[in-house]
């Protein structure tokens, strides 16, 4: 494909979306696509969210770098909720978008929940990640918010939808493998020019 069709398809779908309920494996394909990044020689950075579990109650979140497995207490259960029953470190979503301001990075992978669907929590970072010239935005997001998230959007590249077989997991990473390259020499294009 020449520098100019590459660059124009690329101005409209700089994100591919994974789309899941509470349960569905969007952390386990994230980690797969992770996976399959790295194996590919690209460089991913980013965060996502799991469960703090206590007695089968799930007490918090933790958000957790891709790269370091870093964690950083990122909401707790609270009487006085700022959202869904939890109250969120608002510094928490500050330390996460500065782990995304490498402009090395040829993926990012983050989450979008409730939080930034009215426009906080990470939604900062997806904006800033969706304007980066090298990094293909990887977007795990629920369910029940995918229409208010997709509608501020441009159409995604490509698309999941959770619970999937390993080998469709499998297929659709090295869709963003291959995505992410072409992101690669699109922004290569876009310097030699």
């Amino acid at each position: 494909m020449e520098c100019g069709r590459l660059a124009q398809s690329w101005a409209m779908n700089p994100w591919v979306v994974v789309v899941g309920s509470a349960g569905d494996g969007k952390n386990v394909a994230a980690a797969e696509i992770v996976r399959a990044c790295v194996e590919a020689g690209l460089r991913v950075g980013g965060v996502v969210e799991e469960a703090v579990v206590a007695a089968d109650v799930v007490e918090g979140y933790d958000a957790v770098d891709v790269r370091t497995a870093e964690r950083i207490a990122l909401a707790q259960l609270a009487p006085v909720p700022d959202l869904c029953r939890f109250r969120f470190d608002e510094n928490a979503f500050v330390e996460c978008a500065k782990r995304l301001r490498a402009t090395d990075l040829d993926v990012v992978v983050l989450e979008a929940a409730a939080l930034e669907a009215a426009s906080t929590g990470n939604w900062p970072a997806i904006t800033a990640a969706l304007h980066g010239r090298a990094a293909l935005l990887v977007l795990c997001v629920r369910a029940k918010v995918l229409a208010a998230i997709a509608l501020r959007l441009p159409d995604p590249a490509a698309s999941l939808e959770l619970p999937a077989d390993a080998t469709t997991l499998a297929r659709f990473a090295r869709d963003v493998v291959a995505l992410a390259k072409e992101r690669q020499l699109s922004a290569t294009c876009s310097t030699a020019r």
